[in-house]
C-alpha cells in the first residue's frame, strides 16, 4: 500500500538560504551548497520555477510504503498446520509459541520431555507450538514431517527459514493463535534456547497478568 504525504514549506526561500551561506565558514558553505544540489538532483525538493524571484513556497513529497509480512497476506500460510492443539480444553492456561530452526529437532524434543511437558503443571493446561520455516534439504525436511506425525505441535510456514524472515514467523504465529487458540489465556514467545519457569509464572504472575487485556510484556 502507498500513501502520499505532502509537506509545504512556507517560510524557506532561497534567498535565506543564500544568507545562511555567508554566515558560514568557507568549507561549511561549499559543503551545504553541494548539499542543496545534491536534493534537487534526487527530487527530495520541488522547486519553483521562478524560485529566484517568487515568494511563493516551495513544496516536499514524502512517498511512504507499506510492506506486510508474507504470511499476513497468504491465503493458505501454513505448509504444516496443527488446528487442534487447543481444542477439548474450555481454556489454554498458556499457549507457548517457539521460535525454532529447522535443524533443532534435538532441542525440541528435550523442551517436549522436560519444561514443556503440561503434565507437570496440572490442573493447568499448556500448550506449545514450534514454528518454522521452508527448508532445501530434502532428507530434513522429511525428519520435520516424521516430528510432526509423533508430536503434533508443529505449524511450518511456507517462507524460507531464515534470520530476514523471522517477521513472517512472528506474524505467522500470531496469525494461527487468532483462528486456533482464542481460548489462551496467556501466550509466551520464546526462541527454543530458552526455559520459563511456569510453577512461577502461575503462582505468582499470572492472576495479574490474565487481568490485563491486550497486553504485551517482555522479560529480558
Amino acid at each position: 500500500m502507498a500513501s502520499m504525504l505532502r509537506t509545504t514549506f512556507v517560510d524557506i526561500r532561497k534567498r535565506q538560504y543564500m544568507k545562511y551561506l555567508t554566515e558560514l565558514s568557507t568549507g561549511n558553505a561549499n559543503r551545504l551548497k553541494k548539499l542543496i544540489e545534491n536534493e534537487k538532483q534526487e527530487n527530495w525538493f520541488f522547486w519553483n520555477q521562478n524560485m529566484e524571484t517568487s515568494t511563493a513556497p516551495f513544496e516536499r513529497i514524502v512517498k511512504t510504503k507499506t510492506e506486510y509480512a508474507i504470511t499476513a497476506t497468504q491465503e493458505n500460510p501454513y505448509l504444516i498446520n496443527n488446528r487442534l492443539i487447543c481444542r477439548g480444553v474450555t481454556k489454554v492456561s498458556c499457549l507457548v509459541m517457539v521460535h525454532t530452526a529447522p535443524s533443532h529437532i534435538w532441542r525440541r524434543t528435550e523442551m517436549r520431555r522436560t519444561w514443556l511437558n503440561s503434565s507437570h503443571y496440572s490442573p493447568e493446561n499448556v500448550r506449545v507450538i514450534f514454528l518454522l520455516g521452508t527448508v532445501s534439504d530434502s532428507k530434513l525436511q522429511e525428519d520435520i514431517i516424521q516430528e510432526n506425525k509423533k508430536y503434533n505441535d508443529i505449524i511450518q510456514g511456507d517462507f524460507i527459514d531464515s534470520y530476514r524472515n523471522l517477521t513472517n514467523k512472528g506474524v505467522l504465529g500470531y496469525r494461527w493463535i487468532s483462528e486456533n487458540c482464542m481460548n489462551a489465556e496467556l501466550v509466551v514467545k520464546v526462541d527454543d534456547g530458552a526455559f520459563i519457569n511456569f510453577l512461577k509464572l502461575f503462582k505468582e504472575l499470572k492472576a495479574s497478568l490474565i487481568q490485563r487485556k491486550k497486553c504485551i510484556f517482555v522479560i529480558r
